[in-house]
């Protein structure tokens, strides 16, 4: 070797101890530093022990022993199948509690406190997969939640009491979204399924049936809140004031597409009770409801401004006034709304508002409901101009359509027909009284009209709303119509087409068939006809073949071609009528295109 080899290979070994010792110092480093934290899943089972790990395959015995080990957000405590009692405590943000499903794992409270406490849980947590029963607190006999942002679902929360709010759930200044629940049997003084309190919660899709409360709001209870309520069953809960929903002190919900049905109320409101609240009720089935001793069977507002806007309101009674809806000492906007067959005692067995009241009352069905007063509407000491209502079948001794206590009250634009005695205080402009309005179908609760009606552009345009009940602009046609509902018919169009430059070969005989239906909803089936003409290939050429006129009923048309002569064929339909037309479509034929049809 020599030494120029030599040098070469002592600088690589220097090369290589220098390497060697950065990569030791870069281990060392990484040691040094701390492990990164990893979301940890805590197994609980009736077989388990809580001297165990909790990890998988060394179960711990108790739900509160796992959520001690679960200290970093992101873990989950994994709860099995079996009943699990004794009280639990969640303390530590974006911890899920996880059960196997609320028929197979249940939660059961030792009747002391809540059988959930979560307290300043900033957020991420949840709950799910539980039976939760067996809770008796002061606030959230089931679920307390203080400051605290969880999300609740897919659980079942049953047979638990509050002493005060919140037998099923108690939110209090918190943010939960409370989702997919059934939430049955639970009693409290106020809210005996869910309070909501300071805070504006979620509370969508649930099942929340059977529960009572002994002052306000057996179903759902929220004061200083402004809780959105969407897609829920709210049925059969029974007590209080407010049965299904009942909002205080300043709240402002939205209560939009749910089903409040059956509940039965000790005060007022069996449906729906507002006080000093300002709530958007839209889109509800609103049915059965009842106050038996007081006011608003279906809904009821005081000194509130409620908008309720095209709801269903069906079959409620109140012992007093106001089957359907009562207003005392407020300002709703009661639009787009059907409100149909409620009872009340004394007033109004549609509407009542009183006291006074200066609601906006515009586009509604109020149709075959029954009172003593105002079978239709009851107005006592109120403002209102009733614009574009279709007032009908009514039944009061005194006031079958509308009762006006005091004052004149003006009906602009409405249909007021077939109740059972005259209006009482009321004035009337371009308002029809004395001809039969001809409804598609009253006995079934249709009061569009029909084509021959004689409320079509017979209405004032000064003080028509801007669209009907169903959301048609107004006009639609020559000129504005009387009641709640435009005559629409709307843009139609073929839904199957023959598409050129595609023939038929013809032999025998050939069935055309095609529907008209309507560019967006109606109720109509479409009128019109359509005109079939022919074209048929001699040599290389088309030549006009003539033209059929074919009648459409309820929206469909066929054709049986016959022809003289054999060989290829081409069809166009032209739809004329609608609200706009003629346009040509090309329909359907009942063989396959291109292929003989015998």
């Amino acid at each position: 070797m020599n030494a120029m080899t030599a040098n070469v290979r002592s600088v690589g070994f220097t090369r290589f101890v220098a390497i060697l010792t950065f990569l030791v110092a870069m281990c060392a480093l990484i040691t040094a530093l701390p492990a990164t934290a990893h979301a940890t899943t805590y197994y609980v089972s009736v077989a388990g022990t809580d001297t165990a790990s909790g990890l998988l395959g060394h179960p711990v015995a108790s739900v509160q022993k796992a959520l001690h080990l679960a200290t970093s957000s992101g873990d989950v405590v994994s709860v099995g199948p079996g009943t699990f009692s004794g009280d639990v405590t969640m303390t530590v943000s974006g911890v899920s509690l996880r059960g196997a499903g609320a028929s197979m794992t249940t939660l059961r409270g030792d009747g002391q406190n809540s059988v959930i406490d979560a307290e300043n849980i900033s957020s991420g947590a949840s709950i799910s997969g539980f039976t939760i029963t067996g809770g008796s607190a002061v606030d959230g006999g089931g679920i307390y939640c203080f400051q605290s942002s969880i999300i609740v679902t897919s659980n079942t929360i049953t047979g638990n009491t509050a002493s005060n709010e919140g037998g099923g759930i108690d939110a209090d200044a918190s943010g939960l979204t409370i989702s997919g629940n059934t939430i049955a049997n639970n009693s409290g003084y106020d809210g005996g399924g869910i309070t909501c309190g300071f805070c504006s919660p979620t509370i969508t899709s649930n099942s929340i049936t059977g529960n009572t409360a002994a002052d306000d709001g057996s179903g759902i209870y929220c004061t200083h809140s402004a809780p959105s309520i969407s897609g829920n069953s709210i049925t059969d809960n029974n007590g209080g004031v407010g049965a299904g929903i009942s909002c205080f002190d300043a709240s402002s919900p939205n209560i939009a597409n749910n089903t409040i049905a059956r509940n039965i109320s000790n005060g007022n409101g069996g449906g729906i009770y507002c006080n000093t609240s300002s709530p958007a009720i839209t889109g509800n089935l609103v049915i059965g409801n009842s106050a038996p001793g007081d006011d608003g069977g279906g809904i009821f507002c005081a000194y509130s401004s409620s908008t309720i806007d095209g709801n269903t309101i069906d079959n409620n009674v109140a012992g007093n006034d106001g089957g359907g809806i009562a207003s005392v000492s407020s300002t709703p906007t009661i639009t787009r709304d059907t409100i149909l067959g409620n009872d009340a005692l004394y007033g109004g067995g549609g509407i009542y508002c009183a006291n006074p009241s200066w609601p906006t009352i515009v586009n509604d069905v109020v149709a075959s409901n029954r009172s003593t007063y105002g079978g239709g509407i009851y107005f006592g000491a109120a403002e209102p101009a009733l614009v574009n209502e279709t007032i009908a079948d009514n039944s009061a001794p005194h006031g079958g359509s509308v009762y006006c206590l005091s004052g004149v009250q003006p009906l602009v634009n409405c249909i007021v027909w077939g109740n059972s005695t005259p209006m009482s205080g009321c004035s009337t402009t371009y308002s029809e009284l004395a001809s039969d309005p001809l409804f598609i179908a009253p006995e079934s609760g249709d009061y569009h009209l029909s084509a021959d009606s004689p409320c079509i552009d017979d209405a004032s345009a000064t003080a028509a709303p801007a669209a009907d009940r169903d959301g048609i602009p107004r006009p639609w046609g020559a000129g504005f119509d009387i009641g709640a509902y435009e005559y629409y018919v709307p843009t139609y169009h073929t839904s199957t087409s023959l598409s050129a430059p595609k023939s038929v070969k013809v032999r025998k005989s050939l069935t055309l068939s095609g529907a008209i239906s309507p560019s967006s909803a109606s109720p109509y089936a479409a009128p019109g006809r359509v005109t079939v003409t022919m074209t048929r290939k001699v040599g290389r050429r088309w030549r006009s073949a003539g033209s059929a006129k074919i009648s459409v009923v309820g929206g469909l048309f066929t054709y049986s071609f016959k022809p003289r002569y054999t060989g290829s064929w081409h069809f166009v339909a032209n739809y004329s009528g609608g609200a706009i037309g003629p346009t040509t479509y090309l329909p359907s034929q009942s063989g396959v295109r291109g292929v003989t049809v015998k």
